[in-house]
């Protein structure tokens, strides 16, 4: 990140916040910051300090208290994801953001991402069809000592587990996609109104200290009479899991139907690495199309379908620059007025989040059973 700060427009780091001065004096030593950056020994000199705004990558455990005192404080937020132990917690933060006028963004990047912006549009064109059906994996194999020393594996660093870190992700994307197809995008892509799952059913095989180290579920959105196929009705959904001890995959595949086009009904939309781009230069996505009628193969028995590969270059420092810019547009408004959205629909896309994530956590220690989602945010 603090290349990232660095190599966004108008930004620098000029202030390194920890427990002890001499841990903030290696961190710059070994990122190579400028001999000018402040290095403190405490996170209420951060505060303190002249900066305008402060990332929080502590524990999730530690988050509400440190993101309340810099919101008072008048500092902008990038908050780590998970944000939060809860929902309510959220909320308490986002109204002192609210209070003091100042923004709050979840450190998602690829919501930075020009590809992830391209997808929101694709499904929001009518000739795209209705998402009808979302799979999703994201995992990978932590080792030994990822285990003994992660606090994303620790009931007192981050007791949301492979839900809160890898699951926040799968949740994100899955609300972008069913809130592009079900309604209008903002002007600048992203969905203006957040269509929100009614419930979800989730398990996890392996606790460690009553952290989730794996979870695989399924949410449910309320049925859409575009996605039905003659009498019968297609339950929205998106099929997901993720896991800290499986092989490393990413992947996330949209199913729509019913395009307004007289050859095309059906189309899959796939990303193979969603949240973290494997090439350098470009992030790209497959969208395959299928006729309305006819056979699935033809004579030679090879499926009928069209596919499309799009490729997006990536910025300049790749996605993590692009959300430090983002993050300056917003909380410099005065100054430039080409932000992708408004600052209340950070925190409204943030808690959204929190709110599965709350209820994904109430379903596994209910041992799999249904969970109703909030409607209202």
């Amino acid at each position: 990140m603090a290349r990232a700060i660095n190599m966004a427009p108008g930004c620098r780091v000029f202030a390194v916040g920890s427990r002890a001065k001499a841990t903030a004096e290696d961190f710059i030593s070994k990122n190579r910051l400028p001999a000018t950056t402040l290095a403190l020994g405490s996170y209420d000199e951060l505060i303190a300090s002249e900066c305008n705004a402060i990332y929080i990558p502590l524990p999730t455990f530690l988050h509400l208290e440190w993101s309340m005192k810099a919101v008072n404080a008048g500092k902008h937020i990038l908050v780590e994801k998970p944000v939060a132990l809860s929902a309510a917690d959220l909320r308490t933060l986002l109204d002192a953001c609210k209070r003091n006028n100042v923004l709050f963004m979840d450190c998602v990047m690829f919501m930075h991402n020009a590809r992830t912006k391209a997808i929101c549009t694709r499904l929001s064109d009518p000739f795209c069809g209705a998402v009808s059906r979302m799979m999703s994996s994201f995992a990978f194999r932590g080792d030994a000592s990822f285990f003994s020393n992660n606090i994303r594996c620790s009931a007192q660093g981050d007791p949301l587990g492979a839900v809160g870190d890898l699951g926040w992700y799968i949740f994100r994307f899955g609300l972008l996609a069913m809130s592009s197809s079900s309604s209008a995008p903002l002007s600048h892509t992203y969905p203006e109104r957040l269509v929100m799952p009614t419930s979800i059913s989730a398990r996890c095989q392996n606790w460690s200290n009553g952290v989730p180290l794996d979870c695989e579920g399924k949410l449910v959105w309320s049925a859409d009479a575009r996605t039905a196929t003659g009498q019968f009705s297609d339950q929205r959904c998106l099929v997901f899991d993720c896991s800290f001890l499986s092989v490393h995959r990413q992947r996330f595949e949209i199913v729509t139907v019913g395009g307004q086009d007289d050859e095309i009904s059906d189309a899959v939309l796939t990303v193979d690495d969603f949240c973290l781009p494997r090439l350098p230069d470009a992030s790209q996505f497959r969208f395959e199309t299928h006729p309305r009628s006819g056979s699935l193969v033809n004579h030679h028995t090879r499926l009928v379908s069209s596919i499309e590969i799009s490729s997006l270059p990536n910025d300049d420092g790749g996605q993590e620059v692009s959300m430090v810019r983002e993050f300056h547009r917003q909380a410099n408004p005065v100054h430039d007025n080409t932000a992708t959205c408004t600052k209340q629909w950070w925190g409204e896309v943030s808690l959204a989040t929190q709110i599965i994530v709350d209820a994904c956590m109430a379903s596994m220690r209910a041992d799999g059973a249904p969970v109703e989602i909030p409607q209202e945010l």
